[in-house]
């Protein structure tokens, strides 16, 4: 039999009117109910009634129009009006007449599957969509028991708004005993139930009463509609407090909600556990959204069971547990966001949440609340904040705030019975002078009161708060005489008297404040006629008839004194929000809620403002009240409490005044003690320094700053990639610091911070897939505007501040560290101080001490630390003076001390990564015996290991070692050196108690003084200012350690000697001789040498077991080619090792350079020099699949797929690129690499082209890649624009620049762009991936080259500098300069900054580009 007791014929045979009755179908004898008929130009739409029924309408689509109320379609709530029917029972609809709808309905016999997509603009559209927290799969309605069970399946499609139910639709005669829900939720897989009541049945179709489990809101002004189902899911829902004959929606403490707060009232542990279970479930799904790899949620999921285990033996102990802070952050922004009364909780996720649970007296309160204070006031820019004190324990006097807000005015009653002042605070004004506080002799409508606190086990206590009030003084834009009034209000609305409740722990002290809406001064505070009563006064003043209700003189008052309000905060520039935009805000609260969690719990009588709430969008909105966890609980007053407790439990409270005077002699000596350090005993606010590097500047800087930021700060520093990332929220000050690898890629540490900083905001979907860091992490953020951001903050609270390393000589300079301060400040961030960057080729230290600077006066004034900037600079002037001769020493073992290290294990622990062994097969020089220079071939032998496998485009970092003629050099440099081959290890001298100890300094292995410098210590590089700080203090010579002071300063001094002497140490060592260089200053702080990237010239298809490198070998004089050679580390040590030398390694992935997927997009390359290396293991690649008749492969070369007995077949079964290589170098018989390799392939068909541009040949003009390509224009088009081609670019930057400079010009005058247009298009070929770059730096090899450069960078440096000075002196901002001055004198600032970045650019790669 059918489960549905009605079908119906297409709505063209309806009328158009509302009808009401029985519609009989022509094409079947079976009744229904029409509700209604609505005939519209595009669709028919017919609502029809029956178990489970749905409307439908017919416009190429089938949507529902309707849910019968009771069905089982409404119980679960899964169908809405509007959604758009896609399958029945497997089957799609979209193609289907409507007849043939009949049909597949009438023969359903058993399960209906219905798969629906949400409508646009439901609340909860995105249900199937990982980021939604009201997910809920499939469920069945049993008509045997009448629960909605799980199916046991969780269908997540690729479309975000598709998402399936399944209805078992009983038969009309089926009676159902009862009704229930269990429903498993697609993120957590927890079972949540809720019965209930026990309903018969008559079988009538649209006849069932069922309780709604699920409730629809409707907006009566936009007739937009909800479906609140969070309080039907969340196991946290507490029970109202209403009841079937009565409601006490419009009481303030309804019947049992109102808390006794007697200390020792604690509850059951059952409990206890109930809740932290339920909060802790929270908590962890939240973490779980935040990524999506299986393998972090099943380590979460973990954690998780780990963690309730422990609280469930710390409650079985005590009673009670701990949280720990990130909990009760996310517990206190919870309970924000759950308060039901609050119209202002779209802020919810930016409260900034103090953990004082370390505090014990009533001194360190009022310390911790001053603090408070300071932050949220932020001298009128009102920032949200809670503190957090002790929680409740049973075992002691709870935590108190005694007045209900931190500031209050004294209510005084007068001897006639009226009160001076605000009549709600009468009672707590008589308990401050019972505790001891003077009124003003001349007693006031607006006196102060003072702050009374309860620190357990301690008397009251109250302090002065003026000195931390702002106060508001009211006039009003119109009338000159409501100065007169006398008016004033306090800025900062601090509720302190409210508990939190959270995971089953009770917080009686947790004051937390927003800032205030209008109406709560105007018309509450002044308004009321409880309060200062002061409608009738202004009236008067106004002159409006008070006698007669009909003239309206109370609103009229009313209205004036809000604007009186608004004015004046906004005069004074103090945050506050008019009613209508709190309104408007909430509504866009709501829709956000509906969309992430299914329901927005919101008491009307409390959300409609005092005033005109008919005008706000509130007043029409239906809203759902009900009470979640965490959440705020109103407290009796702490002083009713405290009398409360001693009355009930006498014999406690003798107890606990004896206690005391056990101990009274002590407590006296440990408060006094406490009172006088109580400010230094405060928590400091914590920071996180956050590094990437690929040589290690970057962590120097950061420890630097570490070292600099604890005089004020609680400090760690981290590598990204030993970074807990899901803590990120959690952060209060976030500093980065990190360079930027090739071509605006995150260095290897860095790479997957950032890919998951890009995916918190840019969640992935099913439909697009993954999204690959290269495609978006750089390049100006090309692929971040998409329909998938996350827009819901999550690092609202953490202030942040990034500093970038790099080189102006690569295009996109410090593109990383941009990135990753763009992608802070969307998610939510607060950017304390603006992006930092630092060019190495001019000023990078200066920029990094200005930034530093900067960067701390602004964290202190954010965090509200008083600091001390002289003390601060002159710090950071000594911060690397840290070695000295006594602290550090270098010991020697005999060799049976000391283990003999594998060297690759030595640098797999130095660096924190795996490095592997090969060994040198062969070494082949590829220029001519006649040419000048040397580019090798090295072959080398992977031994087997699976970790060095690798793509065609991956590059392979190499650990070199240093010339042996340099090092012996060094050596004899030394002052007091052991013996070089002699094992050592260096020790630090530290404290231990009361006297001191030397400890393992273990920086590096243990190994002879030779091996440091040869394998592991960087001896090349120009020594830091920081470095020469610490030389200048072994000069012996006055002038050359004052010489060395002034380089350490890193101004243009020592830009200018670093660029034109490029000084190693022993260099250094030469030029100030008096320097009595000791081992142990060396081996402790010398950079340690890193690795040398080159890219892999190999495919592993084709030479198995193998990897071959393309080395240009490096050589070169400094000072103008007057002073002495240098030579390159690695490429001079690839050239003179021997066969068979082992060589450590490891591979480094580079996905954006990847040939494409699809086999039949075109491939053009473009490599001159070295630049080919890469494009030779793209084609040997395809000459394996081409040339392997036996196999068919995949792309990546790994799988099989197809046998083939021929190369015909193989040509055939697998479709290879279309491969175009453009290659240039200077002269035909000198340095053409790879020409005949090349010539062969081409007459194989590898490659269908090659063109060689020769710029040093004198039989023909100079020419470049940039020509050829110009040249084959036609070509050009064809393969890139026509046919969706790919383009990969690899070699120095100025001819990559170049070569886009090329492409742009190439679409604009074959394809008929303009410049704009050819731009994008170029832009948008990065941005897709089909335009890949693999870029190294301009290669400073020559004296024109360097010094050509180096003017240039110092010109435009010069340039920036002047333009700071000149547009700070034109724009020098004060205290009251408007937030929009101070955004248009940034702006300002940054055009005058941004044209000078690139107009250095433009000179340094013109200067660049033409030496070839």
């Amino acid at each position: 039999m059918s489960q549905f007791v009605a079908v119906i014929d297409p709505p063209e045979a309806l009328t158009t009117q509302s009808v009401s009755g029985t519609l009989w179908s022509r094409s079947s004898s079976i009744s229904c109910r029409v509700h209604a008929v609505n005939r519209t130009p595009t669709v028919n739409t017919v609502v029809i009634s029956c178990l489970g029924d749905v409307g439908v309408a017919v416009d190429r689509r089938y949507q529902i129009t309707g849910v019968v109320e009771g069905g089982a379609a409404d119980k679960s709530g899964r169908l809405r009006v509007g959604d758009i029917l896609l399958r029945v029972n497997g089957t799609c609809t979209a193609a289907l007449e409507y007849e043939r709808i009949v049909s597949l309905l009438r023969s359903v016999d058993g399960i209906l599957e219905l798969k629906i997509m949400a409508s646009h603009g439901s609340s909860a559209d995105t249900a199937g969509d990982e980021s939604n927290e009201g997910a809920v799969p499939q469920a069945n309605l049993s008509p045997q028991t009448g629960e909605l069970q799980p199916s046991g399946t969780d269908h997540k499609k690729g479309l975000r708004k598709l998402r399936a139910v399944e209805f078992d639709l009983p038969s009309p005669t089926s009676g159902i005993q009862s009704n229930g829900m269990c429903v498993q939720t697609s993120r957590s897989h927890s079972k949540i139930t809720r019965r209930a009541q026990s309903i018969a049945v008559d079988g009538r179709p649209g006849s069932t009463m069922l309780r709604r489990s699920f409730v629809q809101l409707r907006n009566w002004q936009s007739d937009k509609r909800f479906t609140d189902t969070l309080h039907c899911r969340q196991q946290t829902v507490q029970e109202s407090y209403c009841h079937r004959s009565q409601c006490q929606g419009s009481i303030m403490y309804p019947v049992g909600a109102e808390l006794k707060s007697v200390p020792g009232d604690v509850r059951h542990k059952e409990e206890v556990v109930e809740q932290a279970e339920a909060f802790l479930n929270e908590y962890y799904e939240s973490l779980k959204k935040r990524t999506d790899s299986q393998s972090q949620k099943k380590k979460l999921e973990e954690q998780q069971a780990r963690r309730m285990k422990e609280v469930v033996a710390q409650v079985e102990m005590t009673g009670t547990y701990d949280m720990d802070e990130k909990e009760l952050v996310f517990g206190a922004k919870l309970a924000w966001r759950n308060s039901p009364r609050c119209i202002g909780r779209i802020q919810w996720n930016r409260l900034q949440v103090f953990d004082c649970r370390h505090i014990t007296t009533g001194k360190e309160m009022e310390a911790a609340i001053r603090h408070h204070i300071k932050f949220a006031t932020n001298e009128g820019n009102l920032r949200s904040a809670m503190t957090v004190f002790p929680q409740r324990t049973g075992k002691r006097d709870d935590y108190r705030i005694w007045s209900p807000q931190f500031f209050r005015y004294a209510g005084y009653k007068m001897e006639d019975g009226s009160v001076l002042g605000d009549s709600a605070d009468v009672e707590l004004t008589e308990r401050c002078v019972e505790l001891g506080w003077n009124p003003p002799k001349e007693k006031g409508q607006f006196d102060l009161l003072p702050l009374v606190v309860h620190a357990a086990n301690e008397p009251p206590r109250y302090f002065d708060v003026s000195d931390l009030l702002l106060e508001v003084n009211f006039k009003h834009p119109d009338f000159q005489w409501f100065e007169e009034l006398d008016l004033k209000w306090y800025s900062l609305p601090a509720v302190s008297n409210m508990m939190l409740d959270v995971g089953g722990i009770q917080f009686t002290a947790a004051p937390f404040n927003g800032w205030y809406m209008g109406p709560e001064i105007a018309a509450r505070n002044f308004g009321d006629s409880y309060r200062y009563n002061l409608l009738p006064v202004v009236a008067e003043r106004m002159g409006l008839d008070t006698s007669n209700n009909a003239s309206l003189w109370k609103d009229r008052a009313m209205i004036e004194l809000n604007v009186a309000v608004l004015h004046s905060f906004k005069e004074a520039q103090i945050t506050i929000s008019d009613h209508h935009s709190a309104a408007e805000s909430f509504m866009q609260h709501i829709e956000k809620e509906m969309t992430l969690r299914g329901g927005c719990p919101s008491d009307w009588v409390w959300i409609v403002p005092p005033i005109s709430g008919s005008a706000t969008p509130v007043f029409h909105q239906e809203m759902l009240n009900y009470k979640l966890k965490p959440s705020f609980e109103y407290q009796e007053p702490a002083w009713l409490a405290k009398r409360l407790s001693d009355k009930d439990d006498p014999q406690a409270a003798v107890s606990r005044r004896s206690s005391k005077l056990t101990l009274a002699s002590a407590a006296r000596v440990v408060m006094m003690s406490m009172s006088m350090f109580s400010p230094h005993l405060m928590k400091r606010a914590k920071a996180t320094v956050l590094y990437a590097t690929e040589t290690g500047k970057s962590e120097r800087y950061s420890r630097d700053v570490a070292n600099l930021f604890s005089h004020a700060f609680a400090v760690k520093v981290k590598c990204m990639e030993d970074f807990v990332f899901s803590d990120i929220e959690y952060e209060q000050l976030l500093l980065v610091i990190t360079s930027t690898f090739g071509n605006g890629d995150p260095p290897d540490n860095g790479e997957s911070f950032g890919r998951q900083l890009y995916q918190m905001r840019n969640p992935p979907d099913d439909s697009r897939g993954r999204r690959k860091v290269s495609s978006g992490i750089h390049l100006g953020f090309t692929s971040t505007d998409n329909d998938n951001k996350d827009d819901s903050q999550p690092l609202a609270n953490v202030r942040f501040s990034v500093f970038g390393l790099g080189s102006r000589a690569y295009p996109n300079f410090c593109a990383f560290a941009r990135s990753v301060d763009k992608l802070l400040g969307e998610l939510g961030g607060e950017r304390i101080y603006e992006n930092g960057q630092g060019d190495e080729l001019c000023g990078q230290e200066e920029s990094f001490r200005k930034w530093v600077i900067s960067c701390y006066e602004a964290a202190c004034k954010t965090f509200c630390v008083d600091a001390n900037l002289k003390d601060f600079s002159d710090a950071l002037a000594t911060s690397s003076k840290e070695w000295q001769p006594d602290r550090f020493r270098v010991t020697v073992r005999s060799k049976g001390e000391v283990e003999e290290m594998n060297v690759c294990k030595c640098l797999s622990d130095l660096h924190k990564k795996t490095v592997f062994p090969c060994r040198l097969i062969s070494r082949t020089n590829l220029q001519s015996e006649n040419s000048p220079r040397a580019t090798i071939l090295i072959q080398l032998d992977t031994q087997g290991e699976s970790q060095l496998a690798h793509e065609p485009g991956d590059h392979l970092g190499i650990f070199a070692q240093n010339q042996p003629s340099l090092v012996n050099q060094l050596i004899k440099k030394l002052d007091g050196a052991p013996h070089a081959d002699e094992p050592l290890v260096i020790e630090f001298k530290v404290p231990v108690k009361d006297h001191e100890e030397w400890k393992l300094f273990d920086r590096l292995p243990s190994c002879t003084l030779r091996q440091a410098f040869s394998q592991y210590l960087d001896i090349t590089t120009t020594p830091s200012p920081q470095f020469l700080a610490v030389l200048a203090s072994q000069a012996t010579d006055p002038d050359e350690g004052a010489h060395l002071l002034e380089l350490s300063k890193g101004m243009t001094t020592y830009e200018d000697w670093k660029f034109d002497k490029c000084p190693n140490i022993c260099e250094v060592l030469d030029q100030f001789p008096s320097l009595k260089v000791p081992a142990s200053l060396l081996l402790s702080q010398l950079p340690l040498l890193q690795s040398r990237y080159y890219s892999i010239s190999s495919s592993k298809s084709y030479v198995d077991g193998e990897i071959h490198c393309t080395v240009a070998v490096v050589s070169f004089r400094t000072r103008s080619g007057n002073g002495p050679l240098h030579h390159g580390v690695c490429s001079s040590w690839l050239n003179r090792i021997t066969k068979s030398a082992v060589i450590p390694c490891f591979v480094r992935r580079a996905a954006s350079f990847y040939l494409p997927e699809d086999r039949q997009a075109p491939v053009i390359m473009v490599g001159p020099g070295t630049g080919i290396a890469p494009f030779r293991s793209f084609w040997q690649h395809q000459k394996f699949t081409m040339h392997q008749p036996q196999f068919a492969i995949a792309a990546n070369g790994d799988i099989p797929e197809v046998q083939c007995n021929t190369v015909e077949e193989a040509g055939q079964a697998v479709k290879h690129w279309d491969m175009a290589l453009f290659f240039g170098c200077r002269h035909p018989d000198l340095d053409h690499i790879y020409k005949e390799e090349v010539a062969e392939l081409v007459q194989e068909g590898v490659l269908s082209k090659a063109f060689c541009a020769y710029s040093r040949d004198p039989n023909q003009p100079k020419q470049y890649v940039q020509d050829q390509l110009k040249r084959e224009a036609d070509y050009i088009i064809q393969k890139l624009l026509k046919e969706s081609g790919h383009l990969y670019v690899c070699g120095d930057v100025s001819m990559a620049a170049d070569v886009t400079k090329t492409i742009q010009g190439v679409f604009r005058e074959q394809a008929g762009m303009s410049d704009d247009q050819a731009r994008s298009a170029v832009e948008k070929m990065r941005a897709d991936g089909f335009y890949h770059e693999d870029i190294f730096g301009v290669t400073l090899r020559t004296a024109e080259v360097t010094d050509r450069v180096r003017n240039a960078a110092r010109k435009a440096w010069n340039i920036i500098v002047q333009s700071q000075e000149d547009v700070s002196k034109t724009l020098v901002p004060t205290p009251l300069m408007t937030q929009n001055k101070k955004e248009t004198m940034k702006k300002k600032l940054k055009v005058v900054l941004e044209f000078s970045v690139v107009g250095l650019f433009i000179v340094i790669v013109f200067v660049a580009g033409s030496w070839h």
